[in-house]
């Protein structure tokens, strides 16, 4: 897996979106479920983590 526009793309929609990965994927027009995979895939490939989980908050 190389690292596509596409990668750059669904990180920066996350932050302008406040970290709300629901309403970035509706800016972006893919679902939730695909943009959270393909997040951890980014991740996973390049053994980074680029966002912290908190699943209390």
């Amino acid at each position: 897996m190389s690292f596509e526009i596409n990668h750059i793309k669904y990180i920066q929609a996350i932050v302008e979106n406040d970290f709300n990965i629901t309403a970035a994927a509706h800016k972006i027009h893919i679902s939730q479920p695909a943009l959270s995979k393909s997040i951890n895939l980014i991740e996973s490939e390049y053994h980074v983590h680029i966002f912290t989980r908190d699943k209390n908050y």
